[in-house]
């Protein structure tokens, strides 16, 4: 339920719920309170003025339904994306790769090949990325070359669908039940699967110090999951990887995406299937929960990032959750198909049908906060005084200002100044202008 508050500075209020508050703070020429931003809330503070009086804190959803979509460089499919070295990375068919350091401009990159690419990860200073019968190698994101695993891998190459990168090792997966590891300069590598025209997997996930999660399909109604334990073994030519794979199978639809975080592994699959299983599972097995997704369309992946989990997957559906257990739905704002999403920079970025790229509002962590310490205008001008959370420099807030409340807000120019973590804002023409943001 919506109040207002006239003339009570002082407010202490946190936010909850999908929207950024329960108060309008109103009639104030300077008003103090909290505003709290958790995980889904995105790092703005709306406010209106006129007649030098501070009007009203404007309702904004969260950074989950405040998708931007972003000017792609390709017409192309986009299959897998991920973040590393404060770069977002995408790839898709005909080996396109895509790169950016924001989430909203990208440029292109030369792969070197034509075949398709379905799955990236980074780790260790170095992006490697799979797809049909090749694996891909990078340092930079801009030179490529192909990595060569020898023996059957490079006899009869898999397509590969998923690769994780944990505890020093990329482990990558594919169809046929194809899975393996390898790890960065000076290069191991080590297959820990038969060949099987019955089993296929199409994603994995990383959980410390050495375990991983694959999931995928067998054929018939059976879903397969292998937990693979990496180790090193010392043999007569030195020491080398070692794999260890125990599978299990359960009825259900196919599982295409998986993904660490919270204690848990969360999957998801065709028909909005969502399951979890505890850390751990090891050679004993799998403690399998079936979770309601509120969905019926395919979810193709997810990730987890800012004490979240976020799918992606048909006509642009979106849902997220903060334990794998209660999910929520989110308009993306395209009826695209996702195919993948990674999390960086406080944005998640989702990549898809036609070269779709949608970058997500900012989230704040659960511990970031701005707090309204007092706000005037003066002869027309706006001062706008706050602080946030310790590490956040000056630089990274900017005012924004609209004529109406639902925008479009355009920046001011202004940042704020400020020195251990107390900012200031002073903008000019504040009557005229009426609505303000403060983002980072």
């Amino acid at each position: 339920m919506l109040q207002e508050i006239y003339n009570q500075p002082g407010l202490d209020r946190r936010f909850s719920g999908q929207y950024y508050g329960d108060y309008i703070p109103r009639g104030s020429r300077a008003v103090s309170g909290t505003w709290i931003f958790g995980s889904m809330k995105r790092p703005v503070v709306v406010f209106a003025v006129a007649c030098g009086c501070l009007l009203s804190n404007q309702l904004r959803a969260g950074p989950l339904d405040e998708w931007t979509l972003c000017n792609s460089p390709v017409g192309d499919e986009l299959r897998g994306v991920t973040f590393g070295n404060n770069r977002f990375l995408a790839v898709g068919v005909y080996g396109v790769i895509v790169a950016s350091s924001d989430g909203t401009n990208w440029a292109t990159r030369a792969s070197g090949t034509s075949g398709e690419l379905t799955t990236v990860a980074f780790g260790h200073g170095e992006y490697n990325a799979g797809g049909a019968n090749q694996i891909l190698n990078s340092t930079d994101s801009v030179s490529w070359w192909a990595l060569h695993p020898g023996g059957d891998w490079e006899q009869y190459p898999p397509y590969y669908y998923g690769i994780a990168y944990g505890g020093g090792y990329f482990v990558i997966v594919g169809d046929n039940g194809r899975l393996g590891a390898f790890t960065p300069l000076p290069r191991h590598w080590s297959g820990g699967s038969v060949p099987s025209e019955w089993l296929h997997f199409y994603a994995v996930a990383y959980e410390p110090p050495n375990q991983f999660l694959a999931v995928g399909q067998l054929t018939g109604a059976q879903v397969l999951l292998a937990t693979i334990l990496v180790s090193w073994i010392n043999t007569v030519t030195g020491p080398n990887l070692n794999l260890q794979t125990y599978y299990h199978a359960v009825p259900g639809e196919t599982l295409l995406g998986v993904a660490y975080g919270a204690n848990q592994f969360v999957a998801v699959g065709q028909g909005g299937r969502i399951l979890s299983t505890p850390q751990g599972p090891g050679p004993q097995g799998l403690v399998i929960t079936n979770r309601v997704s509120g969905i019926t369309n395919d979810l193709y992946a997810i990730t987890y990032g800012n004490n979240l989990f976020v799918a992606v997957g048909a006509e642009g559906t979106v849902v997220s959750s903060p334990d794998g257990i209660v999910w929520t739905s989110h308009d993306s704002g395209s009826t695209n198909t996702l195919n993948g999403i990674a999390y960086g920079n406080g944005y998640f970025v989702a990549v898809g049908e036609s070269g779709t790229i949608l970058r997500s509002g900012f989230t704040f962590s659960t511990t970031d906060q701005i707090k309204i310490t007092g706000l005037q205008v003066v002869n027309g001008a706006l001062s706008l005084g706050f602080t946030a959370s310790a590490g956040d420099l000056p630089a990274a807030f900017k005012v924004l200002s609209a004529t109406q409340a639902a925008g479009p807000y355009s920046d001011t120019g202004v940042k704020a100044t400020g020195a251990d973590g107390v900012f200031q804002a002073n903008v000019p023409g504040g009557v005229s202008a009426r609505f303000y943001r403060v983002e980072k």
